[in-house]
């Protein structure tokens, strides 16, 4: 008669996998041992006259995401110690000498750290801006300086950008569409030495500056946004768009197509995808 044995262990576990039911005889198991939020390797031996015969491993996942909006989350960054995309295809490409992701001082003493110009990240970003809604979010700490920039740009000296957000230690922030004007959503001014939740949503006619959770402004935003160049920025590319010295980020999510925060909300603790 042959019997069968289920292997498991975790992913990342360099140990060999263990038994976890042996002498079954029915072709099927459920693993009622399995943790939340763990991803393992399965493989069933079949076992007859003592020979063994192992299959190949297998992955699930018990991994669950409590975002209601996971399904629209377009890029996802936990920007902690590498450059790792968690959601989507985007290929990142780092830029300067002072980017670093810090394991002292800096954000929490860990996340992606700039000190100072020239420091940056870019990936191809195709397609984005158009009439469909969006969040940009992310955590980020600063002490001096223009915090954070996000943009679709080349970033040069004519402000060549398609569609910007620059988070400014006195007016608050700017957003630029379609390389015209500046819209300035105003309010108490948005740098802060303490680790802090920043959102920039549009729901098809109006911009929202969010700080931990609170409406900082808004301002009417209607039209469409037209989008020519593909290349996201996140840092100080020159002088003329982006930010200054010690300025780290970590959490960086974007979403399409729906704006996820219209009013006051909770920010987000639990990042699982």
């Amino acid at each position: 008669m042959t019997t069968f044995t289920v292997y498991r262990k975790e992913k990342d576990d360099v140990n060999p996998p263990v038994a976890i039911a042996t002498g079954l005889t029915v072709k099927s198991y459920v693993d009622d041992t399995a943790l939340s939020n763990k991803t393992y390797l399965y493989s069933v031996a079949a076992i007859r006259d003592s020979i063994e015969k192992v299959s190949d491993e297998i992955e699930v996942s018990t991994i669950t995401s409590d975002d209601p909006y996971v399904d629209y989350v377009y890029l996802y960054m936990p920007l902690v110690n590498n450059y790792d995309v968690v959601v989507g295809d985007a290929v990142i490409t780092p830029t300067g000498a002072n980017n670093s992701f810090a394991t002292s001082g800096g954000i929490n003493n860990e996340g992606y750290y700039i000190a100072g110009a020239a420091s940056y990240f870019e990936f191809e970003m195709p397609n984005f801006f158009s009439t469909e809604p969006f969040c940009i979010e992310y955590y980020a700490k600063t002490s001096t300086g223009i915090s954070t920039s996000v943009g679709i740009a080349s970033f040069g000296a004519t402000k060549n950008v398609d569609f910007a957000i620059l988070t400014h230690t006195s007016a608050g922030a700017y957003v630029s569409r379609n390389n015209t004007s500046w819209l300035i959503l105003g309010g108490t001014p948005t740098v802060d030495p303490s680790l802090s939740h920043y959102a920039f949503t549009w729901d098809g006619t109006t911009f929202r500056r969010f700080k931990n959770g609170t409406i900082a402004s808004e301002n009417a935003f209607a039209s469409p946004i037209t989008q020519t160049k593909n290349l996201a920025t996140i840092g100080k590319k020159s002088n003329s768009l982006g930010f200054a010295s010690d300025t780290g980020m970590q959490h960086l999510r974007i979403t399409k197509g729906v704006p996820r925060y219209t009013e006051n909300f909770v920010p987000p603790t639990n990042f699982v995808y």
